[in-house]
């Protein structure tokens, strides 16, 4: 068995605006029929990171976020 992690999209493509659970389901097995017959344009893979990949991430933001509060602690206030 093989898992796929898709982007969210508006499953409606009338845009008939009445959307359920029923329907969505349809429309995700059709677009992941198409996705396994080769069309590769039906539904769109994302893949997940590693938990390594996911810890250096986390570093980087929380470093990021340290780095503007320091800037703009260090910015006197404007007038």
């Amino acid at each position: 068995m093989r898992n796929y992690v898709v982007c969210p999209t508006c499953l409606d493509e009338r845009h008939g605006g009445v959307n359920n659970d029923r329907t969505d389901a349809l429309e995700l097995a059709t677009r992941l029929d198409r996705f396994l017959a080769g069309n590769d344009k039906a539904l769109a893979i994302v893949r997940v990171p590693t938990e390594a990949e996911e810890q250096k991430r986390a570093r980087n933001r929380q470093r990021q976020q340290l780095r503007e509060q320091r800037l703009s602690l260090a910015t006197p206030p404007r007038a």
